[in-house]
């Protein structure tokens, strides 16, 4: 249990200092092409490993409710950062297409799996 919590912290610490070094808030350096390119590669690799390989293992009910409540959480977290972002581009112009899509993609995953359970 505690060596899935450290790889937990751990890939999201690596998550946040690779978001921190792709944005650059404070510019303080001037990547290259390849640069970015690596980082937005190791990026994307450390998110689909935090996405998709690991595996969160209930064992009982109330971890099992732990569970359920986290990932409505991050749901939520999501859909309001995205809905922000679209509100707030949308005042400074356009809306960046992709935000759309990731929020469609969010909605349409919950209602097919809403859809998907009431079948079962």
């Amino acid at each position: 249990m505690l060596h899935n919590r450290l790889l937990e912290v751990s890939v999201l610490v690596v998550l946040i200092v690779l978001s921190v070094v792709i944005l650059n808030p404070l510019h303080l350096w001037m990547p290259s092409m390849m640069h970015m390119t690596v980082l937005g590669a190791l990026l994307a690799l450390f998110a689909a490993l935090a996405a998709f390989v690991l595996r969160e293992h209930a064992g009982d009910e109330r971890e099992v409710h732990i569970r359920m409540f986290s990932g409505r959480i991050g749901y939520l977290a999501g859909a309001f950062v995205l809905v922000l972002a679209i509100a707030l581009q949308s005042l400074h112009g356009e809306a960046d297409p992709w935000l759309v899509y990731a929020l469609l993609a969010m909605l349409a995953g919950k209602l097919l799996a809403h859809l998907y359970a009431d079948t079962r």
